[in-house]
């Protein structure tokens, strides 16, 4: 029998499928750098969904009361420990009422720690009232700064009163960022509403969204976010439209 001759790729030939792929992958990558940043968005809801569970399961269990803290306006939060744990990032605490819609911070949940955000997505809303959504798709009512005015969440959430004793935390009363679970499992807010999206720090404490409403300005209406909603009954933690 005759061996068939094996006939080798000339180096043009190579040259060639070398190129086509380099064109290909450059096609490919606006898609995938899409994909990537869906997916933190991804992430960074999937994190505050179990910190929320986590909250409730243990206040339930422990019969207490149990705050996930969750860090807003970088003018409050400026020293070095807790400013990068801004919109986006929680810990778990043993909270005490106050009366109203203010509590006092008691300890830490031990073993604990702080969790933060990954880079290209931020907890960018967080009330009592579900944000609405613009018929082109972009998210209302979401945060334009990290600091300053406009820059903590809205009003359903709790106040804390933290001691001065108080290590990795700032003292006083910080504003609008507990979300408190009671001894039975509920919340001691009202239902609340979150969402995550795809944003950026910019210069000036703006908060930028690459992913937006057509002709919205940079910092407002982003069209890649998640919505998540606790009921203030169950203590339930669920994504919704």
């Amino acid at each position: 029998m005759n061996k068939r001759k094996r006939r080798n790729f000339t180096l043009i030939e190579l040259l060639a499928v070398m190129l086509l792929m380099g064109v290909l992958m450059l096609l490919m990558l606006p898609a995938f750098n899409r994909m990537i940043k869906g997916n933190k968005v991804d992430q960074l809801a999937s994190n505050l969904k179990l910190g929320l569970e986590q909250a409730q399961s243990l206040a339930a269990a422990s019969r207490k009361y149990v705050a996930l803290i969750l860090p807003s306006n970088r003018a409050t939060w400026k020293n070095d420990e807790t400013k990068w744990f801004c919109y986006g990032g929680f810990r778990l605490a043993y909270v005490e009422p106050t009366g109203g819609s203010d509590y006092t911070f008691v300890k830490w949940v031990p073993q604990g720690e702080w969790k933060n955000s990954p880079n290209g997505a931020m907890l960018v809303y967080a009330d009592d009232s579900s944000p609405g959504v613009e018929s082109g798709g972009g998210c209302k009512g979401v945060l334009g700064k990290t600091s300053g005015s406009n820059s903590e969440f809205g009003s359903g959430m709790l106040n804390l009163l933290v001691p001065d004793t108080t290590e990795a935390m700032p003292t006083g009363t910080l504003n609008h960022c507990a979300v408190v679970f009671t001894p039975y499992g509920g919340l001691k807010n009202q239902t609340m509403y979150f969402v995550v999206a795809e944003a950026l720090d910019a210069p000036s404490d703006q908060i930028v969204y690459p992913v937006r409403e057509s002709g919205a300005k940079l910092d407002e209406k982003p069209t890649n976010f998640l919505k998540l909603r606790v009921n203030q009954f169950t203590g339930k933690v669920e994504y919704i439209q």
